[in-house]
């Protein structure tokens, strides 16, 4: 899942075909099927089947990250990597999109690996943290024990920053 949705969905195709891409290039399934396949990842991520004939400019921004999403889930890969889902969502459509990133990798079993700077998505979604500077791990562990008591300056002075936010 990439940060921005705006520019992550091709905006010359369908809802139907941007989910269903990746079920082609891994030749899963027929026509019928994979557009069925789209249609239960749209209804995955909370969006009805509608949506298969609609273009991305017809789309709001959490709308379009859902599709991004529905995408991303919809081979049942193992793991997703999660660019900053969120960051260009405003605050409540940011708590949903984390509560149903959350709530599809429990229900699913996918992995999520998301690539952040907001603590808040962190503490909502995440079970572990890893903190890196400037390319190096500086600080791992437990969300909730690290992000209350860290250990290194460099992810205190993150937390010290995001309470001043």
């Amino acid at each position: 899942m990439f940060q921005n949705p705006y520019a992550a969905l091709p905006p010359t195709l369908r809802v139907a075909d941007i989910v269903a891409e990746p079920l082609v290039i891994h030749r899963i399934g027929t026509r019928e099927e994979r557009r069925e396949i789209a249609g239960d990842a749209l209804t995955a991520v909370r969006l009805d089947s509608r949506y298969l004939t609609r273009y991305p400019h017809q789309l709001s921004g959490g709308e379009r990250q859902r599709v991004a999403f529905a995408r991303a889930l919809v081979t049942r890969p193992g793991l997703v990597l999660a660019d900053e889902p969120t960051r260009m969502l405003d605050a409540a459509l940011r708590r949903d999109m984390v509560d149903l990133i959350r709530d599809l990798a429990d229900s699913t079993g996918v992995a999520i690996l998301h690539i952040t700077h907001d603590l808040a998505l962190v503490e909502r979604a995440c079970q572990r943290v890893v903190v890196m500077q400037q390319g190096r791990v500086v600080e791992h562990g437990r969300t909730a024990e690290l992000l209350h008591s860290p250990q290194h300056p460099y992810t205190a002075a993150l937390i010290a920053a995001a309470q001043r936010a």
